[in-house]
C-alpha cells in the first residue's frame, strides 16, 4: 500500500483535530487541501522534488520525530522478550 492510499483512507475516516503531523511521503497538494476542508492544520514538510517552499511547524515536526524514535525502541525493546 502507498502512502497516498493510506492518505485518502485517513482523511476519510479522520475525525475533528487540530494538527496532522506527516513525514514528507505525505507531501500532496490534494491531501494538503483535504486537512485544510476539515480545518486541520498540516505539519508536513515538503518532497524535495517540490518547488516551491511549504510552511510547516519545524519545533512540532522535530517532536513528532521523537514520538517515532520512541515507539521504534519500544518495538525492538518488545521483540527482544
Amino acid at each position: 500500500m502507498s502512502a497516498y492510499s493510506a492518505a485518502r483512507a485517513l482523511v476519510i475516516g479522520l475525525s475533528a483535530a487540530d494538527w496532522l503531523l506527516a513525514d514528507c511521503r505525505y507531501d500532496a497538494d490534494w491531501f494538503r487541501g483535504a486537512l485544510v476542508d476539515k480545518e486541520i492544520t498540516p505539519c508536513i514538510p515538503r518532497r524535495k522534488s517540490r518547488d516551491e517552499l511549504v510552511k510547516y511547524d519545524k519545533l512540532r515536526y522535530k517532536r513528532h520525530n521523537w514520538i517515532e524514535i520512541m515507539f521504534g525502541r519500544l518495538k525492538n525493546w518488545h521483540s527482544q522478550i
